[in-house]
């Protein structure tokens, strides 16, 4: 079922309004361009690879008195609290795709739907300000608390905007509308990042490290995946609507996947959504 999702959030373009769709692909676009081509701060972190390597190589070396781990320069901290400010800004372009696209799920018009979300953004940057310190203490630990977290609050964001709830309610409707659905969830985010990075990977050993050409490629791909990502959140969100208790019971054939695809998106395999217009 996972992987059913993941091939469906491929589909990022399949939606009505394709002229919001391509604004949006450009903002997103030229959000990633302007950071790739003219990154703020240091990427130079040399000292800090050599320290590693040297921890590495001489494990007992700093409890005999070799330096400890070099101070991160002024750039290095800017570049890493810029990196993070990207990131976040383009969860929240997912969050306003899926918002888009859960709107015409439920036969609003995709302007509706970003109204909507600008509407409740205050509410949606308060979540993510909210993240910011699990997100740095997670750091220790392979980021494997915030992983739990937000795989716990992943609905959130879109009942705040579909349904209106303040913050505390719509994490408190999150974890429970998430609970028995979490490997769900991980899964389909999991294989479509794998399915994109095998696409990184080879365009990226396609354009080679010559002049702007591999960052303008890096900067496409995360578009994509940006969209994508606010494609499977929407699919997600719906999912928790339409099957509040988590798949049907004795839904293991393929033919069961698709029947549920069928249910969420408002069409069958090979179909177009069913009010989505195309002049072909």
């Amino acid at each position: 079922m996972s992987l059913v999702f993941a091939i469906e959030a491929l589909k990022f373009y399949r939606v009505r309004a394709e002229r919001l769709l391509r604004f949006l692909f450009a903002a997103v676009l030229l959000l990633n361009l302007l950071f790739a081509l003219l990154p703020p701060g240091s990427q130079d972190f040399t000292a800090l690879v050599a320290w590693s390597e040297r921890l590495l190589s001489q494990p007992l070396a700093p409890a005999i008195g070799a330096a400890g781990p070099p101070a991160l320069s002024v750039g290095n901290l800017i570049y890493l609290g810029a990196s993070l400010f990207l990131s976040g800004l383009n969860w929240i372009a997912s969050v306003a795709y899926a918002s888009c696209y859960s709107a015409e799920r439920e036969g609003l018009s995709a302007e509706q739907g970003l109204a909507r979300f600008f509407r409740r953004l205050p509410r949606i940057l308060a979540l993510f300000g909210l993240l910011i310190v699990p997100t740095i203490l997670s750091s220790f630990l392979l980021l494997l608390p915030l992983l739990f977290l937000l795989l716990a609050i992943a609905l959130a964001p879109m009942l705040m905007v579909d349904d209106g709830l303040k913050l505390a309610a719509a994490l408190e409707t999150s974890i429970d509308r998430t609970r028995g659905k979490r490997g769900l969830i991980f899964l389909s985010f999991a294989l479509l990042a794998v399915l994109v990075s095998g696409s990184r990977s080879l365009l990226g050993g396609l354009v080679g490290r010559l002049g702007a050409a591999l960052p303008v490629t890096m900067a496409f791909v995360t578009t994509l995946q940006t969209l994508m990502n606010g494609r499977l959140l929407g699919l997600i969100h719906r999912f928790a609507i339409v099957y509040p208790i988590g798949m049907p019971a004795r839904s293991t054939s393929p033919e069961d996947a698709l029947t549920v695809i069928r249910n969420i998106t408002g069409r069958g395999p090979g179909e177009r959504d069913a009010d989505y217009d195309d002049d072909d």
